[in-house]
């Protein structure tokens, strides 16, 4: 997925999703479910889902290394 928009507003939702994902990649690596950044961008039944999402890779003792292209800028 192409995330580019010359629409400053269009860029700024595509802003906030990227750092959405960013925040969720850091819970991972920190193993922090209860990430704070997390609690930021996602609420309500969405923040039960990414923090059990979280904790998948936590409870196994895996994590995220290397590179993750989630975006093509």
């Amino acid at each position: 997925m192409r995330w580019t928009k010359s629409d400053p507003k269009l860029r700024g939702i595509l802003d906030d999703g990227q750092e959405e994902l960013r925040a969720k990649y850091a819970a991972i690596i920190e193993a922090d479910p209860n990430s704070k950044a997390v609690a930021f961008y996602d609420a309500g039944s969405s923040l039960t889902t990414a923090r059990r999402w979280i904790k998948s890779f936590v409870g196994t003792d895996d994590s995220l290394t290397g590179e993750i292209q989630a975006i093509n800028r």
